[in-house]
Formats: structure tokens, sequence, C-alpha cells
């Protein structure tokens, strides 16, 4: 197997993160994991419901923490834009991805096109 040296590096950096992830598993137990992530759930539950947005998730991928959250599919695209832009700006570090069951390919393409992180149940998912 021929691996470019980058490939090789790129691989190692992603079995060190792995290993981290193990080693505070391990040290801080499951239990305690949950708790830290339910405290930051709570912490923008109540905000995050002011944009219309629920059935909160967090979810840790790739170095980065991200809330997966539920809102009105009939909501219009102007509100949907605006309510996502705010709830960014007060998330600051924690990236937002918009949740839903099933999206219009319009719909899809304009969030595509004002850089809305979204996912789709079927498996798609679109984060900027």
């Amino acid at each position: 197997m021929n691996l470019k040296k980058e490939n090789l590096e790129s691989r190692l950096d992603n079995i060190e993160e792995i290993l981290k992830m193990l080693l505070v598993n391990s040290v801080l137990g499951s239990s305690e994991i949950n708790k830290i992530q339910e405290n930051i759930l709570n912490g923008v539950r109540d905000i995050l419901f002011a944009f219309g947005m629920e059935n909160l998730r967090l979810n840790y991928i790739e170095d980065k923490y991200y809330i997966f959250a539920e809102i009105d599919e009939n909501e219009t695209l102007k509100n949907i834009k605006s309510n996502y832009s705010q709830a960014c700006d007060f998330l600051d570090n924690v990236k937002l991805v918009l949740a839903f069951e099933k999206l219009h390919v319009k719909r899809k393409r304009a969030f595509e096109e004002a850089k809305i992180s979204f996912y789709i149940k079927s498996g798609e998912m679109r984060i900027f």
C-alpha cells in the first residue's frame, strides 16, 4: 500500500483525535459527558426556542460541536434566514444545523445559496 506523506499524517492525526476522545470518555465516563452535553443544551434551549427551533440534539463531529434543531417546515424562507443568522450569532463557536424530515429541492438550493447548514433524515447533510 503506497501512502503519500500527507495521507499518512492525516490518518495519524485522526487516530490521535480518536485516542483523545477515548481517553476523555474513559476518564470522565459516559454519564459525565452526557451531563456536559445536557448543560450545553439547557443553556441555549430557551434562546433557540424563541427562534422557532426545538428538539435540539448536540453532536460532536470532527473537533466541533453541532446543535441539530428542528423548525417548522412551513416557515417562510425569509424568517428562517433571519432566525438562523441570529441564532448562529448567539451560539458563537457551536455550529447550528437545521434538521428536516424532507426538504424540497428549491428550498434546499435556497439554503445552500444562503449558507444555511441542514440535515435531511434520509442522510443528506450540508454544513457551511
